[in-house]
């Protein structure tokens, strides 16, 4: 089986991860090494149809963030403007492009100086096609994302002055966790998520945590494939 995060610039995708078995993993990620793809081009090559059967195959088996071992592949949605940032239909397309610390990356967990598991979040950037991994010590993430939350939508900064020590901690914080990238195919877990430039994001996680997308039905692929913002 194999996992893969679905993703899009569209303001109402939830960024789930979904397992599927290798046949189909293979079917949707046909080149050797390749582990981006774009739904677009999917549905070019197989048919409306056949890529219906997909997406309800995907539905059928999400599983939770925080649990998952590794994510084998990206399938980009409605993000065709990026397919010239994937040349090769690799993650890796994007290292030689202001994206040093990938060589760094490391894999499975990472653990802080006292030998405990540092936590994950994802990076999301409206525009950006990255969806990078940072660990963080437990600590850090609960300065970064507040208690009992595991949700950071950045414009909740804008207008807290630059010498706010609460915020300059933030920036140590968060400033520390770039130079702990995780490799996506083996992270141990997705704990936590920061939205960077979607303030519309905020309407959608009020308590600022993942579940708060629990019960809400999720756009389609087809949906989240047009032009639709926030």
């Amino acid at each position: 089986m194999k996992n893969i995060l679905v993703a899009s610039w569209h303001y109402l995708c939830p960024y789930k991860i979904y397992q599927i078995p290798n046949s189909i993993f293979a079917e949707i990620f046909d080149r050797e090494g390749q582990n981006i793809q774009f739904w677009e081009r999917l549905v070019s090559k197989l048919g409306a149809v056949r890529c219906e059967e997909l997406e309800a195959e995907f539905n059928a088996n999400c599983i939770s963030r925080r649990h998952v071992t590794g994510i084998q592949g990206v399938l980009l949605v409605g993000m065709e403007e990026a397919i010239a940032s994937f040349p090769t239909l690799r993650n890796c397309d994007l290292e030689p492009f202001g994206r040093p610390y990938r060589n760094a990356a490391q894999p499975g967990s990472h653990k802080d100086p006292n030998g405990h598991k540092m936590l994950n979040f994802m990076c999301i950037d409206e525009g950006g096609v990255g969806f990078d991994i940072f660990a963080m010590p437990a600590t850090d993430f609960g300065a970064v994302f507040g208690s009992n939350r595991n949700v950071v939508i950045a414009s909740d900064w804008e207008g807290i002055e630059e010498q706010d020590e609460q915020l300059q901690h933030v920036d140590e914080c968060l400033g520390n966790a770039w130079r702990h990238p995780v490799c996506r195919e083996s992270v141990e877990g997705v704990d936590g998520l920061i939205f960077y430039h979607f303030p519309e994001k905020a309407g959608l996680y009020p308590n600022r945590t993942m579940s708060d997308l629990d019960g809400r039905e999720n756009p389609s692929f087809s949906e989240m494939s047009r032009k639709v913002g926030g």
